[in-house]
């Protein structure tokens, strides 16, 4: 399955349709949210990823904001962690076709199933730059800024969803326009520090 990031005319839409929707302790932010059917099954755990983009400075600094929330009881999650090995099951790439021409940025995941459950086995992040997308370091005209995106591909990776599905008329989080998780992205914009809601749309997984 693909989540991304996608485009219209300057507007940006997640390509993201479904999902169920999860019931959460009264202690996190909000009553209900979107959640995927999958999930890494060790946690904690170190998920190395081979960055195949130059700017690895704004890609470890997305790594670092998902790397800093805790669990619930102060734990560490999973970390994610640069590598260059060419044997690497996690990658962070450019993509210049057309597959997903509106696209701005998208995950693609492999999962297998144990005793019943779906986890995923590895994670791949395209930036695509497809119809001359542009992404620079901060927020440039004309451009997406890089960290900007891969923190939010990342938080794919770790098995976030968006706060709200494509199209949806509200959302479930009050923080919506905040959110690292938002599905819209923008040129000459950056969103890179997580909120309450996106620290504990993480942390509820792995409870």
């Amino acid at each position: 399955m693909k989540r991304m990031l996608r485009f219209l005319r300057g507007v940006f839409f997640g390509a993201l349709a479904f999902g169920m929707v999860v019931s959460l302790p009264m202690d996190v932010s909000a009553a209900a949210r979107l959640a995927f059917d999958y999930r890494w099954q060790v946690c904690p755990n170190t998920l190395p990823f081979r960055c195949d983009i130059p700017e690895k400075s704004a890609v470890q600094s997305a790594m670092n904001t998902w790397n800093a929330v805790k669990d619930f009881s102060g734990k560490s999650m999973l970390t994610l962690q640069m590598t260059t090995s060419s044997s690497a099951s996690n990658t962070i790439s450019y993509y210049s076709g057309s597959r997903f021409d509106t696209a701005v940025g998208y995950t693609d995941e492999a999962t297998y199933t144990s005793n019943g459950k779906k986890y995923v086995s590895s994670m791949k992040i395209y930036l695509c730059t497809y119809n001359g997308k542009q992404y620079s370091v901060g927020a440039k005209v004309n451009c997406f800024d890089i960290q900007t995106i891969v923190t939010h591909e990342l938080g794919h990776a770790l098995c976030v969803m968006h706060c709200h599905k494509q199209g949806a008329s509200s959302c479930f989080s009050s923080t919506c326009t905040s959110n690292v998780m938002n599905p819209d992205a923008h040129r000459n914009f950056t969103r890179r520090t997580l909120t309450s809601y996106d620290k504990s749309s993480y942390q509820v997984i792995y409870d």
